[in-house]
């Protein structure tokens, strides 16, 4: 039972550890927002609040505080939306700003709460523990942090008061809504890092080859459009390849064994470029491989095409097969071009290497034109 609970707890552990690692642009944009509009929500109920005091209670001495958080909240909010609207999202300056302002969150609502004034117990401060601790997407360890240098400092200004009714009553109160918002901030961060999983491996099947494991024909044309369309004078290649004579293969060896190739294509093709490259199946037996920011000159390319040549035909001798591939090849340096207009230059280049006797490769080199 002990061990159990052991490796549920490392389990949930490794979940949003993996979390905060390979999520990390998404939580920091998705906690800018949430600075903004709870900064902002907070701002108008400010000024609702205020103007209410002012009707209730005469000459109330927390206004001029409750203005200070106003001009606070108000800050926050212009500095989130100027943030957001930069496109600047250094994760580490987003942390820092969403954990001030829930500090000051709480600064707030303590204050309240001692109010004698206001004499309305310990109510907000509970209020905002919960609220804040399923709002913003931190490690458990820095919400526990903050909300414990507000709970001690809580406290001391309770004992310092010396009042048996708030020692009674305030303490306990606040101490059991900080337990409860360590739990809901636990179940709320589970219940985020697995929605995320699920999402993106449902986004990783829609994107992948079932059989080669590599980008599909969709996913693989958004990833170059994506690289074109946000790179100004880029640098780069694209190729086309195609393996020669597949369904005279597929009909020799059978279609389990097709498959086969295919699949140790896809492996190949991976393992022949970097990660950073783009490599996608767009066709029953065609693949499209995009070089990023290949400063390199022709004379590299034509090796790599030649080695690529060599090492598949080596996969197909290993099932008896004795073929190989033809590749269409478009260079471009310092240019800026559309999607369509390479691929129709690299399906152009593939034809012709097809036409030449397969086995080839052609390469149009763009900046040759200028």
């Amino acid at each position: 039972m002990f061990s159990h609970f052991i490796t549920m707890l490392k389990k949930d552990y490794k979940l949003k550890k993996d979390y905060f690692q390979i999520a990390e642009d998404h939580i920091a944009q998705k906690n800018l927002e949430l600075l903004k509009l709870t900064s902002l929500i907070f701002s108008v109920s400010l000024v609702f609040f205020c103007t209410a005091i002012l009707l209730i209670f005469k000459n109330w001495s927390v206004i001029p505080v409750s203005l200070l958080f106003l001009l606070s909240a108000v800050i926050f909010f212009v500095v989130s939306f100027k943030y957001l609207k930069s496109g600047h999202k250094d994760k580490r300056t987003i942390t820092a700003l969403c954990l001030l302002f829930e500090a000051t969150v709480f600064a707030f609502a303590a204050i309240m709460d001692l109010s004698p004034r206001l004499n309305v117990g310990v109510v907000f401060l509970p209020l905002f523990y919960i609220t804040f601790s399923i709002c913003f997407i931190f490690p458990l360890w820095q919400i526990i942090s903050v909300q414990l240098i507000v709970e001690i400092i809580y406290i001391i200004s309770i004992m310092l008061m010396n009042n048996p009714y708030t020692d009674k009553i305030n303490i306990p109160t606040s101490i059991v809504s900080l337990i409860l918002s360590f739990l809901a901030g636990h179940i709320r961060l589970k219940s985020q890092a697995e929605d995320y999983n699920v999402r993106m491996q449902y986004r990783y099947l829609s994107m992948t080859d079932s059989l080669t494991g590599i980008l599909n024909k969709k996913a693989c044309e958004d990833a170059i459009r994506e690289y074109l369309d946000t790179n100004a004078n880029c640098y780069g290649a694209l190729l086309f390849l195609d393996l020669d004579n597949f369904k005279n293969v597929n009909d020799y060896i059978g279609h389990t064994a097709g498959d086969q190739i295919l699949e140790e294509t896809g492996k190949l093709l991976v393992e022949s470029f970097r990660s950073t490259d783009i490599v996608g199946r767009v066709g029953g037996d065609e693949f499209m491989i995009l070089i990023k920011d290949f400063h390199d000159s022709e004379a590299v390319l034509k090796r790599k095409c030649t080695m690529l040549q060599y090492d598949m035909c080596q996969t197909m001798l290993r099932f008896s097969v004795e073929s190989s591939c033809s590749i269409g090849v478009v260079l471009f340096q310092n240019t800026n071009i559309e999607f369509q207009d390479i691929y129709k230059m690299a399906d152009t280049s593939l034809h012709r290497a097809k036409r030449s006797g397969k086995n080839q490769y052609v390469i149009y080199n763009i900046n040759e034109e200028k």
